[in-house]
């Protein structure tokens, strides 16, 4: 497994990827292109959501500074 299709990668639940990857890492049959795949995943997943709550501070410390 090199990749994923863009319908199978929308189609993962929030933490579903890290799940996969950890499943891919079977010990009696590792599947490590896999797991590096659902890795990167991850990665992106969490890179998004720390964007996303960087974004919402910022609003908040945008309305904060106009209230004073």
């Amino acid at each position: 497994m090199s990749s994923l299709s863009d319908q199978e990668r929308d189609g993962l639940e929030p933490g579903e990827a890290y799940k996969r990857c950890v499943q891919a890492l079977d010990p009696v049959r590792p599947d490590y292109e896999a797991a590096r795949v659902y890795a990167i995943l991850t990665l992106e997943e969490s890179v998004r959501e720390v964007v996303t709550q960087l974004a919402e501070l910022g609003g908040q410390i945008d309305r904060a500074s106009r209230r004073h």
